[in-house]
């Protein structure tokens, strides 16, 4: 399994960080944090990232003002 926010996605071999999020319906944009366990996966590096059984990805978007 695989845990992003308060979903629960069935492992399977292979899957990458980019194929959670799209199987969810969530869109990553280059400003959004995403990490993997606690650690932040560099954006260009989502669609190849191999995730493994019980890893926890998490989106924190980065929020500006002035």
């Amino acid at each position: 399994m695989i845990k992003v926010r308060n979903e629960i996605i069935p492992f399977r071999e292979g899957i990458t960080v980019a194929d959670v999020f799209r199987e969810i319906g969530e869109t990553i944009h280059p400003t959004t944090l995403v990490t993997l366990n606690g650690k932040v996966i560099p954006y260009t590096k989502l669609h190849h990232w191999v995730l493994s059984d019980g890893d926890e990805l998490r989106l924190l978007p980065i929020i500006s003002g002035g």
